[in-house]
């Protein structure tokens, strides 16, 4: 009995197969650009094309996939022009989401804020862009209530993914210390917060998107292949 509701509790094959490949872009296996061909994944994995196809879709809808027609699917690669009018929307989205949700913010917000810059400075390798980090910026959204717009930020994390894997695999120490600074701006979002002062929060969202963006555009001028696909 046991046995089988272990096999009833298993993730679908789509799911486990989308899983093992998201894990490999976001550990940098699988760099931007690269093509992933159906068969072959199918083969590593030991699951069909009909499998590989659905596993596809649900990672092009999070924005880590692009397909390019007539060439198939590839790891995203986006332009600096991508960048900065995903990093726009952020800042647009995010800081509406903040000024909805900030009257709703209090001590059960602050302290999951809080733990989660701790388990991300302590505990996770690419604290730029791991779980930690996307949960943090949440912390200061959800509240607000506004599902659309929660759904918009989530999706402009996805293509953007793969280009910060990059730069922390190419530029470990220039990574760790960009990370220490994206840190500190977290920190000061969480206590502007803390003290009740949205401009001060708003000011400091700001100030963090745009060093962002500033970071990651500055390492794609510097690296760029232009001839792989771009979007």
């Amino acid at each position: 009995m046991a046995a089988r509701n272990s096999l009833l509790m298993r993730e679908p094959a789509h799911v486990l197969t989308a899983n093992a490949v998201r894990s490999q872009i976001l550990g940098g296996i699988l760099v931007p650009g690269a093509q992933l061909r159906q068969d072959a994944v199918g083969k590593m994995y030991g699951v069909s094309q009909a499998t590989v196809r659905e596993a596809f879709r649900s990672l092009e809808a999070e924005g880590l996939l692009m397909s390019i027609p007539n060439r198939g699917m590839f790891v995203t690669q986006v332009s600096v022009a991508y960048v900065a009018e995903v990093y726009a929307l952020r800042e647009n989205l995010e800081t509406l989401a903040l000024c909805k949700s900030f009257p709703h913010l209090g001590e059960t917000e602050f302290l999951q804020a809080q733990k989660l810059l701790e388990r991300s400075e302590k505990k996770e390798k690419f604290s730029l862009i791991g779980p930690s980090n996307r949960a943090f910026h949440a912390v200061f959204y959800s509240a607000g209530k506004l599902t659309l717009t929660i759904d918009l930020i989530e999706r402009c994390f996805g293509g953007i993914t793969p280009s910060w894997m990059r730069f922390i695999r190419e530029q470990p120490d220039r990574a760790a210390q960009y990370g220490q600074t994206a840190s500190q701006q977290h920190w000061d979002l969480l206590r502007a917060c803390q003290a009740g002062s949205l401009d001060d929060a708003r000011s400091a969202l700001s100030i963090h998107l745009t060093d962002a963006c500033s970071v990651l555009i500055e390492f794609m001028n510097e690296t760029q292949n232009e001839k792989e696909p771009v979007r």
